[in-house]
């Protein structure tokens, strides 16, 4: 009973470990928005994608069921502290502020698990609607540099018919073609 640190809140402090390496990871500048897009859109990541919404709202719906647990543990530490004489029993005290100390830092825990758990949603929101735009931009590009390229082709037909039209003196200097005699 002296533990604290149960299963749930080891694998609650793993979990936070293990997000805030990814949210690390997803900050390098080294990997490019597109190679992120392969791997968030993965055949892997794919399957669960359908599905994604409903994982990620159970998921969080038991991280705020881990914070509050966490809250009402402190609480009742708390107050268990305030019940005890120190000068009576200083070991008791001694035990109450540890469990106290550890509910604690279950809240803490499970309150950066919840936070980061909200900053990895936005981040890979973030980069898959940033790879869609550059996507969309690049489709884009090549639309404006084939309808340039077009327009370069019409402007060189149009120069050379109206060079040739000038060399055989059939346009005027108003624009009308005219027959030269």
């Amino acid at each position: 009973q002296i533990s604290e640190m149960s299963l749930q809140w080891t694998v609650i402090s793993w979990f936070v470990y293990a997000e805030a390496a990814l949210v690390l990871i997803m900050c390098l500048p080294v990997i490019s928005v597109q190679r992120w897009r392969r791997i968030l859109r993965s055949r892997l990541l794919r399957k669960f994608d359908s599905s994604a919404y409903v994982y990620f709202n159970v998921f969080f719906g038991l991280l705020i069921l881990l914070l509050i647990d966490a809250y009402r543990k402190m609480r009742q530490h708390a107050l268990e502290e305030l019940s005890i004489d120190e000068r009576v029993n200083p070991h008791g005290f001694a035990l109450s502020r540890m469990r106290k100390f550890r509910s604690q830092i279950n809240f803490t825990l499970s309150a950066g698990a919840l936070l980061l758990w909200l900053v990895l949603k936005w981040m890979v929101s973030s980069l898959i609607g940033r790879a869609f735009l550059e996507q969309d931009l690049s489709i884009e590009r090549a639309k404006v540099n084939d309808l340039q390229r077009k327009l370069d082709e019409a402007q060189r037909k149009l120069s050379s018919t109206l060079a040739a039209g000038v060399v055989n003196g059939s346009v005027s200097d108003d624009g009308s073609d005219k027959k030269a005699d």
